[in-house]
This record gives structure tokens, sequence and C-alpha cells, in this order.
């Protein structure tokens, strides 16, 4: 099997100049105000919200997820295996074959064209089609696990942030050259 090493080289552009200076703000208040407009929505739905088999903890009976009723502690920690590993994948999806696809398929700029020469047309389907078909994959089994009961969302969401970050600070934080600057190298194997 051949290898190549595609180098996405891109200096961090701020965002749009007009759109962020007439609020005078950036991405940091943007994300302030994210915080905000959560904590009341979650305050909301706290105050409003009746007492159902949704909002209770642990295995149970009531506890079904994709017909599978996770009503003993070993399936219950299964299930938060499967968190914690699909959320990698979930991850290396849209922090990694995404961004690739948008950097070497999608661009268009003169860098870009000359990049898109140089890469296997079997190559750029087959990443797309198994990002795409995993996007779909995903989301079944994660509106089900989402919408089974409360602490399986809990679950989600922290293995989400803490797998998240984890990509960012081994996969991209860890090659910058300079501070506005960084490389990024990805083995894409040839499907010849």
């Amino acid at each position: 099997m051949i290898y190549n090493y595609y180098v996405i080289h891109y200096t961090v552009i701020p965002s749009h100049p007009i759109a962020m200076n007439m609020l005078n703000m950036n991405e940091t208040h943007i994300s302030w105000i994210m915080v905000g407009w959560m904590c009341i929505i979650c305050g909301t739905i706290a105050l409003y919200t009746k007492p159902s088999p949704f909002y209770t903890w642990g295995p149970n009976d009531d506890l079904v997820v994709l017909s599978i009723t996770i009503n003993t502690p070993t399936r219950y920690f299964s299930i938060i295996i499967y968190s914690f590993a699909n959320n990698f994948v979930r991850n290396f999806n849209s922090n990694l074959l995404r961004p690739w696809i948008v950097h070497n398929v999608q661009d268009n700029t003169k860098e870009g064209i000359m990049r898109k020469q140089k890469i296997n047309i079997r190559t750029v389907y087959f990443i797309n089609t198994v990002s795409t078909v995993y996007i779909w994959f995903d989301f079944l089994i994660y509106i089900h696990l989402l919408l089974a009961q409360f602490d399986l969302f809990i679950i989600e969401a922290v293995s989400d942030i803490f797998i998240a970050n984890f990509i960012t600070h081994f996969w991209y934080l860890s090659n910058i050259d300079t501070p506005n600057t960084q490389n990024v190298y990805m083995e894409i194997p040839n499907m010849e």
C-alpha cells in the first residue's frame, strides 16, 4: 500500500472583521453568550419539568436503548464504555476527516487546486463516503442514547468535552510551529 503525506498548512484567520467588529466582539465573547443561553435554557427546563423516567439515574427497567433494556450494572457500564469509544470516533470524524475534506477537496484556491491534483480520486470518495455513512450511523444511536435517560446525556456531554480537548491538544496544538501557524500531517493511503 502506498502512503501519501499531505500537509495542511494554514494560518489562523481572525473571524470576519465586519460582523465581529460591529458589536466589538470576538470568539470568546460569543462563547460566553452561548454559555449564558444554555444556562437560561437549563433553568427554564428545571423550573417547568415534571418528574419522569427520563430524569432517573443508573440502570433501571425504564432505561431502554434501541430496544435493549439497560437494567444491570454491566449493561450500564457497557453503555458508558460505548459512549467514550464512540466519542473518539465521532471526534476523529468531525475534527480530522471533515477538515481534511474541506482543506484538500473543497479548497478552490490556487494551492488547493495543486493539492487536489496529487490526491487519488478513489481516496477522496472513500473518505467522504465513510465519513458521511458514519455520521448517519452515529446519529441513529446517539439520538437514542440522548433521549433514553438524562444521565446518558450527561455522560455523552462529558465524554465529548474530554475527548475533543484531548484530540485538540495532542493532534493540533502539539504541532504548532509559530503562534499563528500550524501544520497538520495526515497519512492517507492510496486506494490503488
